[in-house]
């Protein structure tokens, strides 16, 4: 595996290769020791090289095959999105992981790694997450409004609320910055 990784770093962002990403997700990985180095800055390569949408760039391409690329590219765009992310999360660089409050990483639903790092939620449109973002806000914990009517229905409704953990996650998040 070692000998696998590219150890060019500076090349990572630009052309197809192996990174420790491809062989780990997280640091309790038993190969995580052989290539912590090179892991981390993994971690810093791909913070910076995020792209506005949450997406990151397509290494590689099929020139003889426009037509198909052009609608396979999209889907490469998802795959890297979302095993990039959890590898992120596993190396513990995210740790805000909604707007809202929920942990997304403990829903029963998905393996989303969290409404904030990527544009929409699986599941749609998100009122809470259009509103912190239309405010700057990094999760509703940051909002003076907190908890808001919409935070409050969401947290305490019928079928998919909460009791209200996800406004005391929000307060924790809020008072770890």
């Amino acid at each position: 595996m070692e000998k696998a990784i590219c150890k060019e770093t500076e090349k990572w962002p630009y052309i197809y290769t192996a990174t420790p990403s491809t062989f780990l997700r997280e640091r309790s990985h038993p190969l995580y020791p052989q290539i912590r180095d090179l892991a981390e800055h993994e971690v810093q390569s791909l913070i910076a090289s995020q792209e506005e949408d949450g997406s990151w760039p397509v290494t590689w391409q099929w020139d003889a095959y426009p037509d198909e690329w052009a609608v396979s590219k999209v889907w490469w765009k998802c795959i890297q999105i979302i095993e990039r992310l959890l590898f992120l999360r596993g190396m513990g660089a995210l740790t805000v992981q909604s707007r809202c409050g929920i942990l997304c990483d403990e829903c029963r639903f998905t393996d989303c790694p969290g409404c904030v790092h990527i544009p929409d939620p699986f599941w749609g449109h998100c009122t809470l997450k259009g509103c912190c973002e239309e405010k700057n806000l990094s999760h509703c914990g940051t909002c003076q409004e907190c908890p808001c009517d919409t935070l409050t229905a969401f947290a305490y409704e019928e079928n998919e609320g909460d009791d209200g953990k996800r406004i005391r996650q929000c307060q924790t998040w809020h008072d770890t910055l």
